[in-house]
């Protein structure tokens, strides 16, 4: 949703972000399919979407994690804040 101000174009928009990771608890790699019908899905509501790929560490006790995920951002007009979140269930 676009409005015109004084200084341009102001466009009101949420960005809903959404972690996906690539892999279990056990360490295996969750299936190529299994993720691209989420962006799919996500593409088909929202009409497209951002994605990266990210690397999450932490730590616990004296050990180093990580993790790898995709991050995808949404962004949505501000009136569609209601479909998105019954969408993304949040």
């Amino acid at each position: 949703m676009y409005y015109a101000t004084k200084n341009g174009v102001e466009k009101r928009i949420e960005s809903w972000k959404v972690i996906i990771p690539l892999f279990d608890n056990q360490q295996k790699q969750f299936p190529e399919r299994v993720i691209e019908v989420i962006k799919s899905k996500i593409v088909g509501e929202f009409g497209g979407l951002t994605a990266f790929n990210v690397v999450g560490y932490w730590k616990s006790g004296r050990n180093m994690f990580s993790d790898e995920n995709i991050r995808i951002i949404v962004d949505i007009p501000v009136k569609g804040r209601e479909k998105a979140s019954t969408f993304l269930q949040i």
